[in-house]
């Protein structure tokens, strides 16, 4: 899960995980409007949703319609090790 806002002197994004149960916080998030999404690997990010600190929301992931749809999306690493 992504939230990102422009509002704030410099552009800001936070990104967050779920639980076991697909759940997410967002701590310590300035007071500004935020653009948030789900965004995941195998998964389609979902519409971006328009929002502040404080809101709930219930975001829904889409599984890609295949794994070169996934890898636009959420590309793998490609740098070397």
């Amino acid at each position: 899960m992504i939230a990102e806002t422009t509002d704030l002197p410099t552009k800001y994004a936070k990104l967050v995980v779920t639980d076991d149960r697909g759940r997410y916080l967002i701590p310590d998030l300035p007071k500004a409007n935020y653009s948030v999404w789900t965004r995941g690997y195998g998964l389609v990010d979902s519409p971006k949703v328009q929002s502040a600190p404080g809101a709930t929301l219930d975001l829904k992931a889409v599984v890609a319609p295949s794994a070169a749809a996934a890898a636009d999306y959420y590309p793998g690493c490609t740098g070397t090790r």
